[in-house]
């Protein structure tokens, strides 16, 4: 399991890039990660892409939403990423839950990464 506070689209792509190098044939990159609220709205679907573009199994889930509605903020990230819910991609709103699904997921061999918050 890695902790990594990447929380822009640049930042994102560089740790799944890395992680990606040692992931192993046969098992999974599962990435759990959300966007901030109250700034930078362009970049949230730009940061599902870039998740999609790496992970095997994706969890969104809410970070610091300050002032906004964490449903708007996880519905714009999601326009990013073409996978239907519950297809290796799922929204679980409690970053606990959202943790606790990662790990219970997870096979031997897999590669979780926590991003953000």
């Amino acid at each position: 399991m890695y902790i990594d506070y990447a929380h822009t689209e640049a930042s994102l792509e560089s740790v799944l890039c890395t992680l990606h190098v040692y992931k192993k044939q046969d098992t999974q990159l599962i990435v759990l990660f959300g966007a901030t609220g109250d700034r930078d709205r362009d970049k949230r679907p730009k940061m599902g892409k870039v998740v999609d573009k790496y992970a095997d199994c994706i969890i969104l889930t809410e970070d610091d939403n300050y002032s906004e509605d964490p449903l708007q903020i996880i519905s714009e990230v999601a326009a990013g990423i073409p996978r239907k819910e519950g297809e290796d991609f799922w929204v679980i709103f409690h970053r606990h839950d959202a943790i606790r699904t990662a790990i219970t997921r997870a096979q031997p061999g897999d590669i979780i990464l926590l991003a953000g918050k």
